[in-house]
């Protein structure tokens, strides 16, 4: 199911709007994997990882660097868990979910 969706950025100590509002639109997902969004000309791939506490991490690719083929992401957020620092570069902070 694709969606569109506003993402609004909230400071979260002060509650401050910066009012920074971009597009998402919601490619794809696997509940409990992975959700593929696009945000203006890139892909944001925000994978759970999982521990004593179930928590997400987003990372951005070109489109040219992530294929949109189901079978494909899951092995691309496994190897994300599996093999952290090699994309920590590419780790958007906060996390994107919607």
């Amino acid at each position: 199911m694709i969606k569109d969706v506003d993402y609004i950025v909230i400071d979260l100590k002060t509650g401050k709007n910066y009012d920074i509002i971009m597009k998402i639109k919601e490619l794809g997902k696997r509940n409990w994997d992975y959700v593929l969004y696009e945000v203006d000309d890139k892909l944001i791939l925000t994978v759970i990882f999982f521990s004593q506490i179930d928590y997400p991490r987003s990372f951005v690719f070109g489109r040219d660097e992530v294929s949109l083929h189901s079978e494909d992401l899951e092995k691309l957020a496994q190897g994300i868990r599996d093999n952290y620092l090699i994309y920590k570069d590419k780790e958007v902070n906060p996390p994107v979910l919607t």
